[in-house]
């Protein structure tokens, strides 16, 4: 069968879903405007995982997402579609882009899966029932809260996601992949759930309609081949990093939000690289909990996702590189020589959380040289990277710290800023103390291979 008669029979679809829904929308009394959105996102999502056994090549897919794209576009955009069709998405009372991102989630899900069923399909059972789980048990029942940049989600949404996106994940498994058994398709549907719904609670304005398909597919692809052991390895690392960020959690300015983010940051660094490269991030977990700080800063900071990803996204990328693409020569130094950068601005900023004052000088000493010392001692307590390598990591961190800082700090850069810029300034400090670690990664040979 021809793949333009079903695309146009799905598009039809999609258009009589949104009319009935907004027909729903008229009705006395009216749903809340949540419960009418999310039908719309589950329904939608559970027709979007039908795509491997409708179309039989990528186009439709890529322009029945483009279409829909170009649809949710228009309802935002022209005033008579926005207040009548575009109420059955656009009605929430918050800025959300999900609407926006969900088709290109799906498209993106569908190119990295190359359509192949059980890396696809899967994914999006959890975005269209697990997120709209999440959403609505969260509304109705959500009684244990926690900060988010968003606001506020809880705890029993986020379990509501895990519960509803593990049966889903099990049944597909089951169904696409008989060859797994049930006991590692147990292991992998509940591995993979419990890290979708830490990317969901730390999402933000919609943007886990994109994340949750797209990690969804490429952790799939690896857990796939993974033995039970391993994945029962990867389970423990999880649980054990998370309980050692809440036990931080009193002594840190990290809300809810902030804790997830930095559990997945350490699982990540430990997946990737391994213990050598998860000790560095442990460290600054630990100066930021146990390093002195102004009584002023558990009454004004209170940091979520951006922080996380400011400090340490750089230094994340830096072992992505070294992972995935080795010939760069970014390795072991780059990463820590950004950590220690890292820890160096937390350092000044709990010690001085006045932006509109130069910090003493008084502060500098220890933020840049405590911050190497700690970085890299731990990393050489572990025994796998070469003393010589460590020894030379540390004066360009402390450089680098150096630099951080009065990137971070400067006047002109973070006086009277709002959190937004602020962060971005100090992204842009790590990630110049990242190149000049890499720099001297190319320089100097030696830096550990990726495991």
């Amino acid at each position: 069968m021809s793949d333009a008669p079903v695309l146009i029979g799905v598009l039809a679809a999609v258009g009589l879903l949104l009319a009935a829904l907004r027909r729903w929308q008229r009705c006395t009394p009216p749903p809340p405007a949540e419960h009418v959105r999310k039908t719309a996102h589950m329904l939608v999502g559970l027709l979007a995982a039908t795509f491997p056994w409708i179309f039989a090549s990528d186009w439709p897919v890529i322009t029945l997402c483009a279409a829909s794209l170009t649809l949710m576009i228009l309802l935002r955009a022209v005033p008579r579609l926005r207040d009548s069709l575009g109420r059955v998405t656009n009605a929430v009372n918050r800025p959300s882009w999900g609407e926006l991102l969900f088709p290109i989630g799906i498209g993106a899900a569908w190119v990295i899966s190359n359509g192949e069923a059980r890396l696809y399909v899967i994914p999006m059972l959890f975005l269209a029932l697990g997120d709209a789980a999440a959403a609505l048990v969260g509304r109705e029942h959500g009684f244990t809260r926690f900060r988010t940049t968003d606001g506020r989600k809880s705890v029993e949404g986020s379990l509501a996601f895990l519960i509803v996106g593990f049966a889903s994940a099990m049944g597909a498994l089951l169904a696409l992949a008989p060859d797994i058994g049930p006991a590692r398709g147990a292991l992998i549907a509940l591995l993979l759930g419990i890290l979708l719904m830490a990317f969901e609670a730390v999402s933000w304005r919609g943007l886990d309609n994109l994340i949750l398909p797209v990690m969804g597919v490429l952790l799939l692809r690896i857990y796939l081949e993974m033995p039970a052991s391993d994945l029962i390895a990867r389970l423990a690392a999880f649980a054990l990093l998370f309980v050692a960020v809440i036990a931080f959690r009193r002594s840190t300015t990290l809300i809810g939000e902030g804790v997830l983010a930095s559990a997945l940051y350490l699982y990540c660094a430990w997946a990737l690289g391994g213990w050598d490269w998860l000790a560095p991030g442990v460290a600054v977990l630990a100066g930021a909990a146990t390093f002195p700080r102004s009584p002023l800063v558990q009454r004004s900071a209170m940091h979520g996702v951006f922080p996380v990803l400011a400090l340490a996204g750089p230094s994340l990328a830096a072992l992505i590189l070294h992972v995935r693409a080795p010939e760069w020569g970014v390795g072991w130094t780059a990463y820590a020589t950004g950590l220690s950068a890292a820890l160096a601005i937390i350092s000044v900023a709990q010690r001085h959380p006045d932006l509109d004052r130069w910090p003493a000088p008084k502060a500098w000493p220890w933020a840049v040289v405590m911050s190497p010392l700690l970085v890299c001692g731990a990393g050489l307590l572990l025994r796998r990277s070469e003393p010589a390598e460590i020894l030379r990591t540390l004066p360009i961190s402390a450089s680098a710290a150096t630099l951080a800082v009065l990137v971070s700090f400067h006047p002109a850069a973070s006086r009277r800023v709002s959190a937004g810029p602020m962060w971005t300034v100090r992204a842009i400090a790590c990630s110049l103390a990242v190149a000049l670690g890499a720099g001297l990664d190319s320089l100097l040979p030696g830096a550990p291979q990726p495991p």
